[in-house]
């Protein structure tokens, strides 16, 4: 049997490292909370207030790397309510897709309420893209629906030797700014 002094301060030890493991996992927790979750995020990119721009589904949480800057992973489509100003409007969409991974460079398709905006092919580095809407584009309802799509995605644990990452990965927005003329 161990004499009490030294059981004491083991268990002083033991209660330290408890606190900050716990500590740790909360840090953590807080940090990494919706990480790679599949469900969509409530929020848009930080350009961009919520009430103007909500992602319904098909899009992952917000990522944030150095200098501030953030982005949004899009799997093959996306949803996009954008508020209906009941005016002219312009959407910007800046993205890009990692061709390295692409045998050929994918497709991107954009429609607002069911009606093509553009098709066209991924080109390297950054895409922008400005769309002028008409008030008669966004329609009656409150929302207009914004869908964009891609003919090729990746898995970056089956292409990348040191990732963990199972997701479907198509197209990492990283601005859909939306503004009333």
């Amino acid at each position: 049997m161990q004499p009490a002094r030294f059981q004491k301060e083991t268990a002083k030890v033991y209660s330290i490292k408890i606190n900050f493991l716990a500590a740790l996992i909360f840090i953590g927790t807080a940090f990494f909370s919706g990480c790679g979750k599949d469900e969509p995020p409530n929020g848009s990119p930080a350009s961009t207030p919520v009430e103007k721009v909500v992602f319904t589904e098909g899009f992952y949480n917000l990522e944030k790397g150095p200098n501030d800057l953030s982005w949004r992973w899009m799997g093959e489509a996306g949803s996009v309510k954008l508020k209906n100003f009941r005016k002219d409007s312009v959407l910007k969409f800046v993205a890009e897709v990692p061709m390295r991974y692409f045998p050929t460079p994918p497709s991107i398709t954009i429609t607002l309420n069911g009606q093509k905006l553009e098709q066209f092919t991924a080109t390297p580095g950054r895409i922008e893209k400005i769309y002028n809407i008409s008030a008669a584009q966004l329609g009656g309802a409150d929302y207009a629906d914004l869908k964009i799509s891609t003919d090729k995605t990746f898995v970056p644990k089956e292409v990348e030797k040191n990732s963990t990452d199972p997701r479907k990965l198509g197209v990492q927005l990283d601005d859909l700014a939306w503004e009333s003329k």
